[in-house]
């Protein structure tokens, strides 16, 4: 879901939110422009990181890259308590910003108590200068994300890797990414396509990525749609619709409304005037 992120300031665009409690569901395919870290302190699922999956637990550091398409997957009913960090690359220091340059960074770094409690310390430390906003506070927050980036760095060769990709899910990711522009491309048909029942196929695209063929097929058209919005600030949304694969604009509003909690016209205007 594309959100107007609610950073410290203006000035300093960072981004901590800390939730606790039981998991209500997996959040829809996103992506932005953002630098997004999460914490895992309690409570296991999964992330959905550029067509793989994350298993995380209790001590996890998740890594999503700017513009890398993903979502979560809590485990049904599951107790998470985890930290979310947000921010764009200008807010570090020069050689901070050459960490998070390049693909060096895995996208999964399992954590030590050690580790783990130092890198809670540092995120409650940023949270707290918020609140406070005394004298100098934005240098020191922009000072504990290089030291939270350090730390980073020093646990980057502890990396979990990704589940393992089954070939029938992998083969029909491709097909639906592919294909998504195709306004004859619907789950029915690709079930039809590749032999299997409607069911199975949903159960496999559930157990890899958190939701269903079918929500997964209408979340990348969304996702698709997005993306030519933000590269074409002129664009006429009744075309956005054709060129995702929606012959009726209405239920391609629709959708967009329902995944993205604004309208697509509404949504262009607000992505020109907040982009970086």
């Amino acid at each position: 879901m594309k959100r107007i992120i609610p950073f410290f300031s203006p000035s300093l665009p960072v981004c901590i939110q800390w939730t606790r409690g039981k998991a209500s569901g997996s959040l829809p395919l996103t992506f932005h422009p953002e630098h997004e870290f999460h914490f895992i302190k309690e409570g296991r699922g999964a992330y959905y990181i550029e067509g793989k999956t994350y298993a995380f637990g209790a001590r996890h550091l998740v890594i999503i890259r700017p513009n890398q398409v993903h979502s979560f997957a809590p485990r049904p009913g599951e107790y998470i308590e985890k930290a979310t960090l947000i921010f764009r690359r200008e807010c570090a220091g020069d050689a901070a910003r050459g960490r998070l340059a390049g693909a060096g960074l895995p996208a999964l770094i399992s954590l030590d108590d050690h580790a783990a409690l130092q890198i809670e310390l540092i995120l409650k430390g940023m949270l707290a200068e918020n609140a406070r906003r005394e004298k100098g506070w934005e240098e020191i927050v922009r000072g504990l994300l290089g030291l939270f980036l350090l730390w980073v760095k020093r646990l980057e060769d502890r990396p979990k890797a990704p589940r393992p990709e089954k070939p029938l899910f992998a083969q029909l990711r491709r097909h639906v990414e592919e294909r998504c522009a195709d306004p004859a491309c619907t789950v029915t048909q690709i079930a039809r396509e590749f032999g299997y029942s409607l069911n199975y196929l949903s159960a496999l695209f559930k157990e890899a990525t958190g939701i269903g063929i079918k929500h997964y097929l209408l979340q990348y058209r969304i996702v698709a749609a997005r993306k030519i919005i933000g590269e074409n600030p002129g664009v006429k949304i009744e075309s956005v619709a054709r060129q995702v694969g929606f012959r009726q604009y209405r239920n391609f509003s629709r959708a967009f409304l329902m995944l993205t909690g604004i309208s697509p016209s509404l949504y262009r205007k607000n992505y020109h005037v907040h982009r970086e």
